[in-house]
C-alpha cells in the first residue's frame, strides 16, 4: 500500500479522521507510522492507555489499524529560577 496512490489517500483520510481523536481526554497526538511489515498505520500518542480511552478510540480508520502508543504522564513546565533574568523591567541586552 506505500507506493499506491490509493494507499496515499486512505492514509490521509484516516489521519483527517484521526485529527477528531484530539478532543479525547488523555490524547496528546497523532501521526503516521508503519507497522513491523511497513504498513501504515495511525499512531495516537496517549498520555497514559486506560481501558475507557482504548473503548473510545477506534481499532481502524478508513481501513488504516490504529496503534495506541503511551507517551507517559504530560509534564508540567515549571519555571526556572533565575533564567535567563529573574526581572524582566531593565533586561542586560538594552
Amino acid at each position: 500500500m506505500t507506493g499506491s496512490g490509493e494507499g496515499h489517500a486512505a492514509l490521509a483520510a484516516a489521519l483527517a479522521a484521526a485529527e477528531d481523536l484530539m478532543a479525547l481526554p488523555g490524547v496528546e497526538g497523532v501521526g503516521q507510522g508503519e507497522d513491523g511489515a511497513g504498513a501504515p498505520v495511525v499512531l495516537v500518542l496517549c498520555a497514559g492507555v486506560t481501558d475507557a480511552l482504548r473503548a473510545s478510540i477506534p481499532a481502524e480508520l478508513g481501513g488504516i489499524p490504529v496503534v495506541l502508543y503511551d507517551i507517559g504522564e504530560r509534564p508540567t513546565a515549571q519555571p526556572i529560577e533565575g533564567w535567563p533574568y529573574d526581572d524582566l523591567s531593565e533586561p542586560d541586552f538594552m
